[in-house]
């Protein structure tokens, strides 16, 4: 069945849903990892080295340790700080540490604590309270470098993506998506400190399949010519505001939810929703245009944007695909697009540690400013739309210019935009005042809906048709290794104390070298 058409708009509205549900949650990593830190993956390797932020220690020694063997023989757990409620307090809650250094939530240890012996009762045990996390950058290295692959192996597999669509046809696509979509949510929901590795499977296929979703609804906007461009806004900005669906994830588990429910609960709407999409709805193979509006209207042609815009290769076919590759116009949109990948990726990967560093270790706080980061960020949809009203506008303006300055001088605005914008954030990010943080999250929100807008309409403006799809390959792909970069400046970011105020000087000279 290929109900699209005779139900477009169903077709479309249901199209919008699964981008916002399921194509972005990759880019909610700052919520995820919370998650992962309170559970305690890749603590073992903060037991050589001291956690940054701890209260006072007990100074009594034996103690600690007769109870900490005393809990982990009774299957449970002895907590790492000092604290000032008893352990036969049944209402207070802890985060405890076994012998190996894993980190779990504990709502009560007053049944062990019965079964201790007096001379061990005469010891309090340590707590953390809601206002105050361990942290350690070792496991943020870690875990962020399984965000930084994850990344990169989406980016790269997306640059190929076209071709394999092209192949195979939009149902088979979809399928496959659809497996490895629900392949890498299980990998997500039973990951455990002891198996820490399937994290990194789980962020590539949720990363890979979400850019495959993507990448087949955005055709949808092809019902629609007149709007086209709208729909295809309004397609990138529900992109990004589909991290909110990760931050769920967060609030779930601060309300009592397992992590492998609730993954487990979006791989069943996900085979629910998109295999619904993909057997009834959408075609077999590929999207047919349509050259009306309407399903019962006059059988005339509406121009697409692009085709107002410019007369496509009606005399001069272009130059070659190899000619464009070496060119240095497309080399230096390359270098621009790998620099603000690396800007977008990094902001990601680091926010959790730039909030611990602000606040120092105050979770109230850096859980308040991920709740309103993620919320923030679903104005993409509204961002995205004037993305595309601030292009159509200097297209406007240049539209009785020669063939050269038509298809060129309209982006440069855009994109000198969306390169101030990343000055102007990276900047901000270090300074000490909290206020600016909302004004950082808004301007973030703007400058990711530019980026990917922009990264895609100079290739369609500037280059034939023809070789979209190898030079977006490219990009894309180039963009996606670009990432891989935050890693060692993480490496270098925890090194030395003096570390962030280098590496917050190294981003501002970066960047602005690719304005």
């Amino acid at each position: 069945m290929e109900l699209y058409k005779n139900y477009p708009r169903l077709c479309t509205i249901w199209c919008f849903i699964e981008i916002l549900f399921y194509a972005g949650q990759l880019f909610g990593w700052s919520s995820l990892l919370y998650v992962l830190k309170q559970e305690g993956f890749y603590l073992e390797l903060c037991s050589d080295t001291p956690v940054e932020n701890n209260r006072a220690a007990d100074n009594s020694g034996t103690g600690q340790t007769r109870i900490a063997d005393e809990l982990y023989t009774n299957d449970s757990l002895v907590a790492t700080y000092l604290s000032d409620y008893d352990v036969t307090d049944v209402n207070v809650t802890y985060y405890a540490q076994s012998k190996h250094g894993n980190y779990t939530h504990q709502n009560s240890l007053y049944t062990v604590y019965s079964e201790l012996n007096e001379e061990d009762k005469s010891w309090r045990e340590f707590r953390t309270d809601a206002d105050e996390i361990p942290r350690c950058t070792e496991q943020d290295a870690r875990l962020n470098l399984w965000f930084s692959i994850a990344i990169c192996v989406a980016y790269v597999i997306c640059s190929i993506m076209g071709p394999i669509l092209q192949r195979i046809g939009m149902r088979n696509f979809r399928l496959l998506s659809m497996l490895t979509y629900i392949t890498g949510a299980l990998c997500l929901g039973f990951a455990t400190p002891e198996i820490p590795w399937l994290i990194c499977p789980g962020l590539c296929c949720i990363g890979v399949a979400g850019m495959a979703l993507y990448s087949t609804n955005i055709h949808v906007s092809f019902l629609f010519p007149a709007v086209q461009s709208t729909i295809t806004a309004v397609f990138v900005g529900l992109y990004d505001a589909s991290t909110v669906v990760t931050y769920l994830m967060k609030v779930a588990f601060d309300g009592g939810i397992s992590r492998k429910y609730y993954y487990t609960g979006l791989a069943v709407i996900h085979l629910a929703l998109i295999g619904t999409s993909t057997l009834l709805l959408l075609p077999c193979v590929r999207i047919k245009p349509r050259i009306t509006n309407t399903r019962t209207g006059k059988s005339e042609y509406v121009q697409t944007e692009k085709e107002k815009f410019i007369k496509l290769e009606e005399k001069d076919k272009g130059p070659s695909v190899c000619r464009i590759l070496f060119s240095s116009e497309y080399l230096l949109h390359v270098f621009w697009m790998c620099v603000q990948g690396f800007r977008f990726v990094s902001f990601l990967g680091f926010f959790n540690t730039w909030m611990e560093n602000k606040f120092n270790g105050n979770a109230a706080k850096e859980n308040y400013y991920l709740g309103v980061f993620s919320y923030v960020t679903m104005a993409t949809v509204i961002t995205s739309i004037t993305a595309g009203m601030l292009h159509d506008c200097q297209r406007r303006s240049y539209m009785l210019t020669d063939d050269f300055k038509r298809r060129r001088m309209p982006i440069i605005l855009p994109l000198t935009v969306t390169s101030i914008m990343s000055i102007v954030i990276t900047s901000l990010i270090y300074v000490e005042t909290e206020a600016f943080l909302n004004l950082v999250f808004v301007l973030f929100t703007i400058y990711r809906s530019y980026l990917f807008s922009y990264e895609i309409t100079f290739l369609n403006d500037v280059y034939p048709l023809k070789s979209f799809s190898v030079l977006f390959g490219i990009l894309h792909s180039s963009a996606g290794l670009s990432g891989l970069i935050q890693y060692p400046v993480f490496e270098w970011y925890k090194s030395y104390d003096l570390a962030p105020n280098h590496v917050s000087f190294f981003a501002d000279v970066f960047v602005s070298l690719n304005s």
